[in-house]
């Protein structure tokens, strides 16, 4: 609390005396708080505009079919074509794919030819496709997940699941 003491030995007593110290002091908390809260904001959008950012950096990615379901083979039929997986860029800048990965049952699967959409850049509409081999060699069924990473291998842009039965 300000007394009128205390601010005129700072030199800053107002005319009104002490409750007018008062009411000058209050003011400089209120404009300090109000500052503080400013900063806060500006953080706060930073932090969103950078997550935003992140996310367009990325484009617009979509990869298709979610679920390829190979036709049912009998398991010494050898590799048969399962078919596709395409991933497109559905954002308006350029988006440039990383590495393909896969998990799962990845030993009854083959990516026909070798991974063709790595580090591929796909300007807007523009999309990549890789074919994958069914190769089940005993019974069961067996599944496996594909996907790409974004160019700095930090994202990933999209998945599918692969699903094959062998008989």
């Amino acid at each position: 609390m300000v007394t009128c003491h205390t601010a005129r030995s700072r030199g800053d007593c107002p005319p009104g005396g002490p409750v007018q110290a008062q009411a000058q002091e209050g003011q400089g908390i209120m404009k300090r708080l109000f500052a503080s809260a400013a900063l806060v904001a500006v953080v706060s959008i930073g932090i969103t505009v950078a997550t935003a950012a992140t996310a367009s950096a990325a484009g617009g990615a979509k990869v298709s079919p979610k679920t390829l379901t190979c036709p049912t083979e009998a398991a010494s039929a050898g590799a048969e074509l399962c078919g596709s997986i395409t991933i497109q860029n559905t954002g308006h800048k350029p988006l440039t794919t990383g590495h393909m990965f896969t998990s799962g049952d990845t030993g009854h699967f083959s990516p026909t030819p070798s991974p063709t959409c790595n580090f591929v850049t796909l300007n807007s509409g523009q999309s990549c496709f890789q074919q994958v081999t069914f190769v089940p060699g005993v019974p069961g069924t067996f599944s496996m997940t594909l996907g790409w990473y974004d160019s700095t291998d930090t994202h990933v842009l999209g998945k599918a699941t692969i699903v094959g039965v062998a008989t």
